[in-house]
């Protein structure tokens, strides 16, 4: 996928990423709710319908926390609870 290098300085230029498509019964709208509201925090975007997370700035160590995020967000849980 592409996403967007900054407004500030490179206003438009895009760069190359890739992203993972999450999906819920619920819907796009409230899966990307539960996950931007969830703790952590995790900020998708959604297009075409699809919630869309990019991998890009993802640090080294930080891929358990974003896959239990997602799944309790999937789940309708928060990961607080998510046992």
């Amino acid at each position: 996928d592409e996403a967007y290098v900054g407004g500030g300085s490179l206003p438009g230029r895009t760069l190359p990423t890739w992203v993972v498509e999450a999906e819920a019964s619920c819907g796009a709208a409230e899966l990307a709710l539960r996950l931007r509201t969830g703790a952590p925090a995790v900020l998708p975007r959604v297009q075409g319908g699809k919630v869309l997370l990019d991998v890009r700035a993802l640090l080294e160590g930080q891929d358990d926390a974003l896959a239990e995020a997602v799944r309790a967000a999937v789940m309708g849980r928060t990961p607080q609870n998510a046992q």
